[in-house]
């Protein structure tokens, strides 16, 4: 199979798993706080939240491995020999399981602290933690997976443990297991996807499946660190950049205001996973392009992969503006509706890190993750900066834009002099590719807006049949576009083969 084909196998499977899980979180939520109550469900995202940060502790070795590991690929794609993949794998591999005492450490840790902040839950937050340390060798099947492009297999292991998880959940719930039942579905989703994967590479991909018998030096362990470590710390910054709009706007407005502000936020913030999803499977494939040395092909893959986020983003910027104030009026009431303001900030904060983070995706996949963690020190230290003051003078609209005034004066700038520099192509060329379709984005937003405020009622039935309405006539837009600009190089083979299949059923 094609790498266009594994990537657009990887995105229609990844789709489906992101609307059975967009669709099971809507109505999930008002089930747990219904069962639960708010205060169990508090302790629930305090514990998650908790994980997040454990999850970093490998260090970023795990991260690394999909840009190495695709590197790898195109290289032996050239000589024709893959024992190099393997060997990757094993030393990954066998730096995650020594970072196995240092987990469990930092684990009890955490236990004690959320034990003394939250003393009636910890024993979910214990048996959530053991679960952790138990899987947390088996993150380098799915990472492995992702590197040789075995897209489609992932994705349906994405909708297997979506399905899995939510089941359980629901089922211990009302068998009255409380925070135990949320645990073990969570161990149950997380070990479908671990498992799976690694079942995957024993049986399809026995040439890279890890082996002890690989040595591993200091030095090697050095070298891959060197480069993980910088991941690693990006990934913070990733956290902290996207986790801080909440507490600005309670600590400057009160926490009243965020009620309403997460609320307007909901569906943006639902459909932000489908554009971000594209670009991370694609980024293996920039690192196989980089691996083989094909200048030319990273250069029309990599502004492709720009092209395509930009009109992703610009699709869930239509569908939001609108239908999202309907939306938002019909699920929880006129008054959690924070207006077209803070939509409008909330959209373009989106959009400018979805253009941000497809240039990003690049960079990283082609080597420069220092280069990217520096500048993302700066790009969070200014963005809250900027959220802070700007959500003093403009109210909760004002954290967004914060954010938005962050990105476009660090990071934007910052990452396409790289890539222009890196291509060996001029900033005004990879402008000019850009500007097309951020163009037709603005064009079809300000539509949007008036779509919006002319039909801003109605209920569910109503909102499906403008969504409907406003995805098929974006989509047919922007894939007439797409034939025009770079991305028509990938969209037209999909198109021709969708063709021949009609004719042939037809016929």
């Amino acid at each position: 199979m094609s790498r266009t084909r594994r990537l657009a196998s990887g995105l229609s499977i990844g789709y489906v798993a992101q609307i059975i899980g967009v669709g099971i979180s809507f109505w999930l939520g008002p089930f747990l706080v219904h069962h639960l109550g708010k205060s169990e469900l508090g302790k629930w995202l305090i514990a998650t939240q908790v994980v997040q940060y454990l999850g970093l502790v490998d260090l970023g070795v795990v991260s690394l491995l999909p840009r190495e590991l695709a590197l790898a690929a195109g290289r032996a794609s050239e000589v024709g020999d893959r024992s190099a993949l393997r060997i990757l794998v094993s030393r990954t591999a066998r730096i995650v399981l020594y970072q196995l005492p240092g987990l469990a450490l930092v684990a009890v840790v955490a236990w004690c602290w959320a034990r003394s902040s939250v003393p009636d839950a910890g024993g979910p937050i214990a048996l959530l933690l053991a679960f952790l340390v138990l899987l947390f060798p088996l993150r380098i099947f799915p990472a492995t997976l992702q590197g040789l492009q075995d897209l489609g297999f992932a994705g349906i292991t994405a909708v297997l443990s979506t399905v899995v998880g939510s089941a359980l959940t629901i089922l211990l719930v009302l068998r009255g297991w409380g925070l135990y039942g949320l645990v073990i579905s969570w161990a149950a989703t997380q070990g479908t996807i671990y498992l799976g994967a690694a079942l995957r590479v024993a049986g399809r991909h026995t040439d890279v499946m890890p082996s002890f018998r690989v040595p591993l030096t200091w030095t090697q362990t050095r070298m891959l660190l060197g480069s993980a470590l910088w991941i690693a710390v990006n990934q913070l910054l990733q956290v902290f950049i996207f986790g801080t709009d909440y507490l600005i706007i309670g600590g400057v407005l009160g926490a009243a205001a965020i009620v309403p502000f997460s609320f307007t936020g909901k569906l943006t913030n639902a459909l932000d996973a489908y554009p971000k999803m594209m670009v991370m499977l694609a980024g293996p494939g920039l690192g196989e392009l980089r691996g083989a040395g094909n200048r030319a092909a990273m250069l029309r893959a990599s502004i492709a992969v720009v092209q395509a986020m930009t009109l992703a983003s610009g699709y869930v910027i239509c569908l939001v503006l609108a239908v999202n104030s309907a939306f938002v009026t019909r699920w929880v009431g006129p008054d959690n509706f924070s207006g077209y303001g803070v939509t409008l900030a909330q959209l373009a904060d989106m959009f400018t890190r979805h253009v941000n983070m497809a240039l990003a995706s690049a960079l990283l996949f082609f080597g420069y993750e220092r280069r990217l963690t520096i500048v993302g020190v700066v790009d969070g230290i200014l963005t809250v900066c900027s959220s802070v003051l700007l959500a003093k003078l403009f109210g909760p609209m004002g954290a967004p834009l914060g954010s938005v005034v962050g990105v476009c004066l660090t990071s934007l700038p910052s990452n396409i002099l790289a890539l222009a520099a890196d291509l060996s192509i001029s900033r005004v060329r990879i402008l000019s590719k850009i500007v097309p379709c951020m163009a037709f984005v603005g064009v079809t937003g300000f539509v949007s807006i008036w779509i919006g405020l002319s039909f801003p009622k109605g209920g569910f039935p109503a909102v499906v049949c403008m969504s409907a309405a406003v995805s098929i006539a974006y989509v047919t837009l922007a894939v007439m576009l797409s034939l025009k600009i770079t991305l028509g190089d990938y969209v037209r083979p999909h198109l021709a083969t969708l063709a021949s299949r009609l004719r042939t059923r037809s016929a």
